[in-house]
């Protein structure tokens, strides 16, 4: 039985194999159960001829020859006698290394023709006198010839000579020469304020009634002090340095008419040098501010404190390095009038970007120093990977919040150190 129908015979035998035995199971009469037993046998006998007849290995079939394509041609031997193999010469190795080529004989070079022989001839040798013992006498120099030739003579030149020839003068009376203009005397009176200094408006310009000339160094180190505020978060602006001027005239209009002149070469010069020195660190603020502060003038050491918060306060902004500057200078000062971190509170809230970033981040003074910390963080880090968008004002934005948040970091250090 082939394979594709022993597989629907033997279901078939199966369904037929439980059908019956169903209804051998569910029947009541004997003589039914008889017959169901005997459909029982023929099936049994009929399932296992089937598992035989599966197990029966099966014919199998010779396989069919591989068809070729009619496209190709058979291939037919070349007829013709088959050559016998020729014999060759043995092999001969050969070095890699090259061989030098045998020498040629050439034709040899002619002998060079001989030089003749120069004679050279020597002078005769001097004639001289055997030496003599003892000491020889010194040799005499040897006198050139003279010859006795008359140098011209120079005639002289007379100034009589080279002008004319005046007629015979007369006496005539000598007229005295007038005097020389002498300079006219220079007023040595007070110097005149500048039109562009007459306004000055501070709590500074409150000084003494008068300032004597003994005064002159510690007005010169309360401008030197008014500088360096001015220079710690830069150079110094037009409008500080005009503030420092106008403070500095108001300091020549209370001295006398004599002490004037050289309060305003001393003042000038102190103005000149502290301009051109440049942020200067907090120690040379603390021996400036003790050099004040022992004079014990009252009023001229008030006069300095109120000078440098004006000028802190004159941009309307707190910058890093200001208020550490302004704190250091009223300590040593010794002023309790004046406190910088009253300065301080003032400028931060009338600065708009500041105030702006700080409601933005929830930061104000009751903030704890490491919550403030942890947020300027991760706000700067935030800024930061905006950096490397592809549009450029983003990136410029991104940049100036990043300074602006460095700045209140900054800021919030110096005003936990030396607030």
């Amino acid at each position: 039985m082939p394979r594709s129908a022993s597989i629907p015979a033997g279901l078939l035998a199966f369904l037929s194999l439980a059908l019956t035995l169903y209804l051998f199971i569910s029947a009541e009469l004997a003589q039914d159960r008889n017959i169901l037993l005997g459909f029982l046998t023929g099936e049994g006998i009929f399932v296992t001829w089937l598992f035989w007849s599966f197990a029966q290995p099966s014919d199998t079939a010779e396989p069919e020859p591989i068809p070729l394509p009619r496209a190709r041609q058979p291939e037919v031997m070349p007829g013709g006698p088959t050559l016998a193999p020729q014999s060759r010469p043995p092999y001969q190795h050969r070095p890699l290394q090259p061989t030098r080529p045998p020498a040629r004989s050439s034709n040899a070079l002619p002998p060079p023709p001989a030089a003749p022989r120069r004679s050279v001839a020597l002078p005769p040798f001097p004639d001289l006198p055997a030496p003599l013992p003892g000491r020889s006498t010194a040799r005499l120099p040897t006198q050139t010839p003279t010859t006795n030739m008359p140098r011209p003579t120079r005639s002289t030149i007379r100034l009589d000579d080279l002008l004319p020839q005046a007629p015979p003068s007369s006496p005539t009376p000598t007229i005295p020469s007038p005097p020389r203009p002498q300079a006219a005397p220079v007023n040595q009176g007070r110097p005149k304020r500048p039109r562009k200094y007459a306004k000055f408006t501070g709590d500074s310009a409150d000084l003494p009634a008068k300032i004597a000339l003994s005064e002159v160094q510690l007005c010169s180190d309360i401008l030197s002090l008014g500088y360096a505020c001015a220079s710690s978060d830069g150079p110094v602006t037009t409008d500080e340095d005009d503030h420092l001027q106008g403070w500095f005239w108001c300091v020549i209009e209370k001295t006398s008419d004599k002490d004037a002149e050289v309060f305003l070469q001393a003042l000038t010069a102190a103005a000149n040098q502290a301009k051109h020195k440049g942020k200067q660190r907090l120690e040379y603020i603390t021996t400036l501010t003790e050099s004040i502060r022992v004079t014990r003038e009252k009023k001229l050491i008030q006069a300095s404190a109120e000078l440098c918060g004006e000028i802190v306060a004159s941009d309307g902004r707190l910058a890093p390095g200001e208020f550490a500057t302004l704190s250091t200078a009223l300590k040593g000062l010794g002023v309790r009038s004046i406190k910088a971190a009253d300065i301080a509170e003032e400028l931060l809230s009338n600065d708009d970007e500041i105030k702006e970033m700080k409601e933005e981040l929830e930061i104000d003074d009751d903030t704890p120093k490491d919550e403030r910390d942890r947020k300027l963080s991760i706000a700067w880090g935030r800024e930061n990977s905006h950096t490397e968008l592809k549009d450029a004002a983003k990136r410029e934005l991104a940049r100036h919040r990043m300074a602006l948040i460095q700045k209140i970091r900054d800021i919030y250090r110096e005003l936990d150190e030396y607030g």
